[in-house]
């Protein structure tokens, strides 16, 4: 009697715990980065964080050059054209954005009080003119 009753605490206890453990999985959670499709010259509203530090790329470009107010947007570029940015104040600015194929675009950014950003963007109906250019034979 009494090994019929520990099997039955012992079967409890490991689909207690096996609850216990999916519930602590399931609170972890990947976030994938938020997804843009832009073209040239282009401009794009996105919220990013006044609060932690923002990542902005260009999806098989690197960014070479973005013009911003200084005062209240600090940034850096790694080796791979990634920016990684924190931002001071919740007024809404506009960043212009240049890559090294080419590709201009504007970012009318609004800051908020949230997470950091992971933010894609990907260019559509774009090639590089001054690539085409090379290829071409006159």
């Amino acid at each position: 009697m009494l090994s019929v009753y520990l099997k039955k605490v012992s079967l409890l206890c490991v689909i207690g715990l096996s609850f216990l453990f999916l519930k602590s999985a399931s609170a972890l959670q990947v976030m994938a980065p938020t997804v843009i499709s832009i073209t040239q010259n282009a401009q794009i509203n996105i919220d990013l964080s006044n609060t932690d530090i923002n990542k902005i790329f260009v999806y098989g470009q690197k960014i070479t050059a973005i013009t911003k107010p200084d005062a209240i947007f600090n940034s850096n570029n790694d080796s791979s054209g990634n920016v990684y940015a924190t931002i001071s104040g919740d007024n809404p600015f506009t960043a212009f954005i240049s890559t090294d194929q080419g590709l201009h675009f504007s970012l009318l950014i609004t800051p908020k009080a949230e997470p950091g950003q992971t933010i894609e963007f990907q260019a559509t109906g774009f090639s590089n003119q001054s690539q085409s250019q090379k290829n071409t034979t006159i």
